[in-house]
């Protein structure tokens, strides 16, 4: 086996350069080490076990982290404090994922040189005082009788009649992410949730490379889509498609995403996910080895991308606070509820008398989306149409329906 990986790295790296002591390195670590995953130069990766990868060509670790699009964070206001979203929108993450953080992006400022009262040279420069970052979750959902906007290949050339839309977010290059997952607000409110030795790693004194900690363990909460940096999941390869030609236009997601590639993952007939009105969220935990630079990143995995996935008619929220009909001071009828929908607290109305209770996860109807039948797809792009409310309001639009989402009969 040793000498098989030395060959087989030396004819990737020539007779030139590292080749040589790359591979007798490898074949001298790989029962030595726990983590069967090795590194030398930018580009170099070779994993060992039962299903071996040797690369040598450049990888685009910065890709990750330094060529970001659309916030999440600033996709509604410009204004929003991120570090006020993530403890408030985003309050499950502490709550029940242990503080996981948002990846933390570098900012792009300016550095002036003065002679004087002159300024002489005025210069782009990276501040590592960066904002919590989540790119946003680009998703479609198929209405009957209607085709999708951003169709591509079903993986393994499926008829799309079983597939009902899909999710999608801009990619760097495999061999970046030891492990990419799916990650769904609902999972989180089972009773008998737990995190089951998936505990992220948070990092107190943030370092310029990863942690080495459970390297190559593919340890990851969520539905995994990727392991082993390369591998997609046996139970996914048909929906999880790679590089796919969505057709997302700069103008649909306000940004150009190069030199990133859309990853989209079908959603099933049989599916329940997404519940509408979920977050859903992109996980990463990074390869471990140098040279890996993930600068300064707070937790291990990290959220990488998300948004709160909805259809046109219904969404859904989690009830904060109950004020009875009798106990209401203004004497109106029915119980007033207050409910966090996409991470925003307001207060709303049942449609009839069901009580509801606090950490009751409900259906919610967006009453101005019914006054005509759909003609097409419903998109990330028509999530904020219509009179959505801001924090504290009363709302007469959202309506508290007694309906349950993919409940077994």
């Amino acid at each position: 086996m040793a000498s098989t990986v030395e060959g087989i790295i030396n004819s990737l790296k020539g007779i030139q350069g590292t080749g040589q002591l790359y591979g007798k390195m490898v074949s001298l670590l790989e029962d030595a080490v726990l983590s069967k995953v090795h590194t030398l130069e930018p580009g170099d990766f070779s994993r060992t076990g039962e299903h071996p990868i040797h690369i040598s060509a450049p990888i685009g670790y910065d890709l990750w982290y330094l060529f970001n699009h659309v916030n999440l964070v600033h996709h509604i206001d410009p204004h929003t404090d991120s570090e006020v979203y993530v403890s408030e929108n985003l309050k499950f993450l502490s709550e029940k994922l242990m503080g996981m953080k948002p990846m933390k992006a570098l900012t792009l400022d300016t550095l002036a040189s003065y002679g004087g009262s002159v300024v002489w040279e005025i210069q782009p420069v990276w501040a590592n005082e960066g904002a919590y970052f989540i790119q946003v979750l680009a998703f479609e959902l198929g209405q009957e009788g209607t085709a999708f906007d951003y169709d591509s290949q079903i993986p393994g050339g499926y008829s799309k009649d079983n597939y009902v839309g899909g999710i999608m977010f801009p990619m760097g290059q495999l061999g970046v992410m030891e492990v990419i997952s799916l990650l769904q607000e609902t999972k989180l409110e089972a009773e008998d949730f737990g995190l089951d030795g998936e505990e992220p790693n948070i990092i107190q004194d943030t370092k310029l490379f990863p942690p080495t900690e459970a390297a190559g363990e593919n340890k990851c909460f969520g539905k995994h889509l990727i392991e082993d940096a390369y591998l997609v999941r046996d139970d996914v390869w048909d929906q999880f498609e790679l590089m796919a030609p969505c057709r997302i236009t700069q103008e649909d997601y306000t940004q150009d995403i190069a030199p990133k590639s859309w990853t989209k993952l079908w959603i099933k007939k049989t599916d329940t996910f997404p519940v509408p009105g979920e977050f859903v969220g992109i996980l990463c935990k990074p390869v471990s080895c140098p040279p890996h630079v993930w600068w300064f990143q707070e937790s291990s995995p990290f959220l990488y991308a998300g948004n709160w996935v909805e259809t046109q008619n219904l969404t859904s929220g989690v009830i904060t606070e109950v004020t009875l009909e009798a106990d209401r001071p203004d004497g109106g009828v029915g119980d007033e509820y207050w409910i966090k929908v996409n991470g925003i607290e307001f207060i709303a109305y049942a449609s009839d008398f069901k009580l509801y209770k606090v950490k009751d996860r409900v259906a919610v109807l967006k009453r101005w989306t019914t006054a005509s039948k759909a003609t097409r797809s419903f998109t990330w792009k028509d999530q904020r149409d219509g009179d959505h409310p801001k924090k504290s309001e009363v709302s007469l639009e959202f309506v508290i329906l007694p309906i349950t989402f993919y409940k077994e009969v």
